[in-house]
């Protein structure tokens, strides 16, 4: 192996209580060195390929050009979920990722697509494989242990125990074909707006 295959991977991530299903046990990973930043650190740092992969919400993701993105993981919601579900709101408010960032045609009522509100982006010539493996290892760590983090939830945010767990339950921590469309149609408002370079779109790695 060369000294990309055998050097900790560089993760970054908002800390942010939601994301944590995606980065848990990630700050014990003798794979890993993790940190935490708000989101305006992460874009930097991955920019600056400080951070071999950090979780963004899209918008973010897209300011730099072509974004690479970890496929089947990240954090979405269907916009009805959100409107009947007040503690999923307020965790994703908490992160600085909340509807107010997401484009009004994916938040309107009735629509069939679901709203990503976090994925994991990369570095030009990242180790994808190897990120591909960790991360989703960290991710099935969190699934298991949802309600060890609903009553983190519940300390730290005064949710209630049972609103904590439908909090996290109204929420995809996985990205799929339906997310994927999703963040095909925001690029494509964003490019239309000026809010990202020519060019820019997502690809999954």
């Amino acid at each position: 192996m060369g000294p990309l295959d055998t050097s900790k991977l560089r993760i970054g991530a908002p800390p942010a209580f939601c994301t944590r299903v995606l980065t848990c046990g990630l700050d014990a990973s003798a794979e890993a060195d993790f940190e935490e930043w708000p989101v305006p650190v992460l874009c930097e740092r991955l920019q600056r390929h400080l951070l071999d992969v950090a979780l963004l919400p899209p918008l973010e993701a897209l300011r730099f050009g072509p974004c690479r993105v970890v496929p089947g993981i990240g954090i979405a919601a269907m916009p009805e979920s959100l409107r009947q579900v007040e503690a999923a709101r307020r965790l994703l408010e908490m992160a600085e990722a909340g509807e107010d960032r997401t484009p009004e045609f994916l938040a309107s009522p009735g629509e069939a697509l679901p709203i990503v509100f976090w994925l994991w982006a990369c570095r030009p010539r990242a180790p994808y494989p190897r990120l591909r493996r960790v991360l989703a290892q960290a991710h099935q760590r969190g699934l298991a242990d949802l309600d060890e983090l609903a009553q983190q939830a519940e300390r730290r945010f005064e949710i209630g125990a049972a609103d904590a767990v439908q909090a996290l339950t109204a929420l995809s921590f996985r990205i799929g074909g339906a997310e994927a469309d999703s963040l095909r149609r925001i690029a494509a408002w964003a490019l239309d707006r000026g809010l990202c370079p020519p060019g820019a779109g997502f690809e999954f790695c």
